[in-house]
């Protein structure tokens, strides 16, 4: 054993370049093998969160037809307005139908903390803050998102700390000055759970208390639709109302909230006809029929399926060729290690050891190598948040055999190594 030691050693110090480059192609290889196995459990996780609740089912859009004219004439009256509202409720509270629905809509923070979360314009420029009408302070425009009850069931919204959103926080009274909000996961470095944020959410002012943060990398998608991540996110739930406001501000802010409230999309597991029929008896119960079904979006939904199959697929023949190309450049930069050993091998021989001897020596030292390499690994992928136990046990068992399969090829280019021939040859080239 203590050749064997003394034999690694000696070897790692004469060609430590040899050494180090096997290292750092080993560290590459199990690195790569960790991100794609992470970006395979963190697509699956995807799949399954925005495809599964959606396969076997209908899904439609809806949106109202209050538009210039038409809006201003429905909101003339407080009584249509209670059929909106009524309309809203029952699609909310719908057992037939999951009705959901999520609206990016920039709001007003007073002395936001930090810099990354302003809102950029098409040209990149970042949006100027602006005077308030209801108080004259400045406030700056803030990225946010409005999401209902269903939307934050259906997409998977979790908090990383602190609790979610409520049933109670989706009914908006009017005296109420106070909102429940959920801050991305990237604001965690600024706020911290209890704080309050001074926002005009529709220009209405309200207190937004944060009750949690979202967990990172959260995204919300529908169809065709972008994906809208939520890590730089404010998020405020999409409030529905009991009845028409008395207050004259109050209710200026429900006529705004309504027209984001009724529009979204419905999950279902009822044919066109029944789904049809079910909406026109929501009509004629809440008396609101000013909207349109856009139609079914199955396409869409599977459309979003294959191309996160497809990516998934793209990324483990990416991943399997670098790895191949990794594997076979290491195989000859230990050809070229081992092709620059043979005088020391051949030394060795005429010493007394046998080729098994030096066989052993040579598995010895790669795996010495692998180890290392290993070692090292695991303290990057904690570092770069890749680290996952049972996946780090297979690399280390395959890496093994991977070296053991790599040095019997070797050892077959070595057992038609003669040592007297070889060091001959030398002593003539000197």
């Amino acid at each position: 054993m203590n050749f064997y030691l003394q034999a690694i050693w000696n070897n790692l110090k004469v060609r430590k370049w040899l050494s180090v480059l096997i290292i750092i192609e080993l560290i590459c290889i199990i690195l790569l093998m960790a991100a794609l196995y992470n970006n395979y459990q963190f697509n699956k996780i995807n799949q399954q969160s925005h495809i599964g609740e959606y396969r076997g089912n209908q899904v439609y859009q809806i949106a109202d037809n209050l538009v210039n004219d038409k809006e201003k004439e429905f909101f003339s009256g407080k009584e249509r307005m209670q059929s909106l509202i009524l309309f809203t409720n029952y699609m909310t509270e719908s057992k037939e139908v999951n009705f959901f629905n999520h609206v990016a809509q920039p709001i007003g923070v007073k002395n936001l903390k930090g810099d990354d979360f302003f809102i950029n314009t098409t040209d990149g420029t970042i949006n100027e803050p602006y005077v308030s009408e209801n108080d004259g302070l400045e406030y700056d425009v803030v990225s946010s998102i409005q999401i209902n009850q269903s939307a934050i069931e259906l997409q998977k919204v979790n908090v990383q700390s602190g609790r979610n959103f409520e049933a109670s926080d989706f009914i908006f009274s009017d005296e109420q000055k106070e909102f429940p909000i959920l801050l991305g996961s990237e604001f965690k470095r600024n706020y911290k759970i209890g704080d309050i944020l001074k926002i005009e959410y529709l220009f209405y002012p309200l207190n937004g208390k944060v009750v949690g943060f979202i967990e990172p990398n959260t995204f919300l998608a529908i169809g065709q639709e972008e994906e809208i991540y939520l890590d730089k996110k404010i998020v405020l739930p999409m409030v529905n109302f009991k009845k028409v406001a008395e207050n004259e501000e109050v209710y200026k802010f429900q006529r705004k909230q309504l027209l984001h409230a009724a529009n979204g999309y419905m999950v279902t597991q009822m044919s066109h006809d029944s789904f049809v029929a079910y909406m026109k008896d929501v009509s004629q119960q809440t008396g609101f029929e000013d909207y349109s079904i856009i139609g079914a979006n199955m396409h869409a939904t599977n459309y979003l399926s294959d191309l996160i199959g497809k990516s998934q697929v793209y990324m483990l023949i990416a991943g399997i060729t670098a790895s191949v190309l990794a594997a076979l450049s290491m195989y000859f930069v230990l050809v070229s290690k081992v092709k620059m050993s043979f005088k020391k091998f051949a030394i060795y021989l005429t010493s007394g050891f046998s080729n098994k001897d030096i066989s052993r020596f040579m598995l010895l030292e790669g795996i010495f190598l692998f180890c290392v390499a290993y070692i090292i690994t695991i303290l990057l992928a904690i570092l770069l948040h890749l680290f996952d136990p049972l996946l780090f046990l297979v690399l280390f068992i395959f890496g093994i055999f991977a070296i053991w399969i790599m040095m019997f090829f070797l050892n077959r280019k070595f057992a038609a190594f003669n040592p007297a021939v070889f060091l001959k040859e030398v002593e003539r080239l000197r």
